[in-house]
C-alpha cells in the first residue's frame, strides 16, 4: 500500500514539473512580444506573464477535472462526492450557527441556534435516509468547488494586474463568488433536509 501511494506521488510530481516547465517556458517566449503590441503597458504584461506562469498549470487542472466529471456524468461513472462530503457540508454549516450565536441578543436566539446545531449534528450522524438527489450533487459538487476557486484566483489575478478595479468589475466578482459559495453550501444542505424529512415520513 505504501510503495502504491509513493509511486503514485512520485507520478504526480512529475506532471507538476512537466507542467510547470511547459507554462515557465511559454511565459518565458511571451516575454519575447512588445507589450505595446497587445495593447498592454510592460507592468501590466509582466504580472500576466508571472500569473500565467505560477496559476496556469493550476487552471489547466481545475479545467481538465471539470471537463473529466462532466464526462464522467455522461458515462454514468461519476464519484460518490455526495456521501463523502455531506458531513463536511453539515459541519460547516453548524460552525457558521455556532459562529452566529455570537450575536444572539436574546435567550431564544441562544436556544435556537443551539437547537438547529444540534439538529444537523444529528442528521449527520444518521445513515438511514438516502440522500435525495445524489447523482446530480455528485456532479455539481466539484464542478461548483473548482468553479469556486478558478473565479477566485481570477479575481486575485485581476485585482494585482488591472488594480483598481472598476466598481462594476468589483461587484461581479463578489457576487458570482458568493453566489457559487451558497449554492454549494445550500443545496446540498436542503437536499439533506428533505431526505431526513422524507425517511422520518416513511419510518
Amino acid at each position: 500500500m505504501a510503495e502504491k501511494r509513493t509511486v503514485r506521488f512520485v507520478k504526480w510530481l512529475i506532471k507538476v514539473v512537466i507542467s510547470y516547465a511547459v507554462f515557465i517556458g511559454t511565459g518565458w517566449l511571451l516575454g519575447r512580444i512588445p507589450a505595446q503590441k497587445i495593447g498592454l503597458s510592460e507592468d501590466m504584461f509582466f504580472d500576466l506573464r508571472m500569473f500565467f506562469m505560477l496559476f496556469g498549470p493550476i487552471y489547466l487542472s481545475l479545467i481538465v477535472k471539470i471537463v473529466l466529471t462532466i464526462l464522467a456524468a455522461i458515462k454514468h461513472k461519476e464519484k460518490d462526492t455526495a456521501e463523502q462530503n455531506r458531513g463536511v457540508l453539515l459541519a460547516v454549516t453548524a460552525i457558521l450557527m455556532l459562529a452566529n450565536l455570537s450575536n444572539a441578543q436574546t435567550a431564544a436566539d441562544l436556544s435556537s441556534g443551539l437547537i438547529e446545531s444540534k439538529g444537523l449534528k444529528s442528521l449527520n450522524r444518521s445513515k438511514r435516509y438516502n440522500l435525495k438527489g445524489k447523482r446530480f450533487l455528485n456532479i455539481f459538487l466539484p464542478i461548483a468547488f473548482y468553479m469556486l476557486i478558478l473565479e477566485i484566483l481570477t479575481l486575485l489575478v485581476c485585482i494585482v494586474t488591472f488594480a483598481p478595479l472598476s466598481n462594476a468589475a468589483s461587484n461581479a466578482f463578489i457576487f458570482t463568488i458568493a453566489l457559487t459559495a451558497l449554492l454549494l453550501l445550500l443545496i446540498p444542505l436542503i437536499l439533506t433536509f428533505i431526505s431526513g424529512f422524507k425517511g422520518q415520513g416513511g419510518t
